[in-house]
């Protein structure tokens, strides 16, 4: 039975735009798995089109091993800061706390942190308490990321699997792991052109990801992932 449906509409803007060689390609692959009304091709292909561009727009967060070494940096410096803090002589603490008392009481550095006490001499404890609790802040932190084995799935090749299963069904057009069903192999001509660093069967690997997911609405789109799950 031929489907056809409403569409939703995506307004982008991206570098993932599909060249007229794709177009035809995918115009012939409609045509060939008759999965749609001849009158309404030009609506998917502009649906895929707007689709893809959203794709491309989409940027990947969430990078565990890139995270915890920024982390793990910055639990290095407020540690040397705790220990530069906690070594200095009483001379020097009363210096300080001369500087933050300077100024009338808007303009002084003292109010210009919000929080800290107003009694003389308690100022450097105070900004002591707040670098111990960012110190605790860094060590949780670092505890909760996940950093997994092996290399990352490619965020740009998912997220085209993942947007063009779900321009596709917008049309009521079946999503099957067949090469000669409609959306491997309009898949295989998206990233072929828009992601030519994939090798040339990676794209049933994208697919099968997108296919296995089972509600879209789940993904995680800063990292194209389900619960964290690759």
């Amino acid at each position: 039975m031929l489907l056809s449906g409403p569409p939703k509409r995506y307004l982008a803007v991206s570098n993932f735009v599909l060249s007229e060689d794709a177009r035809k390609q995918i115009r012939l692959t409609l045509e060939v798995t008759n999965v749609i009304e001849r009158e309404y091709i030009d609506d998917v292909i502009s649906h895929i089109d707007a689709s893809l561009g959203n794709a491309g727009i989409l940027e990947e967060s969430g990078k565990s091993k890139e995270s915890r070494s920024e982390l793990a940096a910055l639990h290095k410096s407020i540690v040397q800061l705790l220990g530069k803090i906690r070594a200095l002589s009483l001379d020097s603490k009363l210096a300080l706390d001369d500087y933050f008392n300077e100024g009338d009481d808007e303009q002084s550095f003292a109010n210009q942190i919000a929080g800290l006490p107003r009694q003389k001499g308690e100022r450097l404890d105070k900004l002591q308490i707040y670098a111990e609790a960012m110190e605790k802040a860094a060590v949780g932190a670092l505890s909760n990321i996940r950093v997994k084995r092996g290399a990352r799935p490619n965020f740009n090749a998912r997220s085209i699997a993942f947007h063009l299963r779900e321009s596709l069904e917008d049309f009521g057009i079946n999503v099957t792991s067949y090469d000669v069903g409609p959306y491997m192999a309009i898949l295989h001509v998206a990233l072929s052109e828009l992601v030519p660093t994939e090798k040339d069967e990676s794209y049933r690997r994208h697919g099968l990801w997108a296919i296995s997911v089972t509600d879209l609405s789940e993904v995680d789109l800063t990292s194209m992932t389900v619960d964290n799950e690759e």
